[in-house]
């Protein structure tokens, strides 16, 4: 009967460690400098191509097919087992 009080007492000490709610995160209270970049100085940096960042896939077609294929899938589990599966299983596949 020892060891079992022993073993609760233990387990409930270690529950409240593992479950201790932490300290909360104080606010930033930091002031924000903030800076005016003049026109002409961000014309230059829209029309540099290495600050473009938007790129297009140039293999559209494929992205297409794999989107298809996936909601193929999908309709497939759907219909047969009457089970939907999620996407990010499917996504294990593509």
């Amino acid at each position: 009967m020892r060891i079992l009080v022993s073993f609760m007492v233990i387990w409930l000490l270690s529950m409240h460690f593992l479950y201790a709610r932490p300290k909360p995160i104080p606010k930033d209270s930091t002031e924000v400098a903030v800076i005016k970049i003049e026109k002409d100085r961000l014309e230059k940096y829209k029309s540099d191509a290495d600050y473009n960042y938007e790129t297009e896939s140039k293999v559209q077609w494929w992205e297409d097919f794999k989107k298809w294929a996936s909601n193929l899938i999908i309709k497939f589990f759907k219909k047969v087992f009457d089970y939907e599966i999620t996407s990010q299983a499917i996504g294990l596949f593509f």
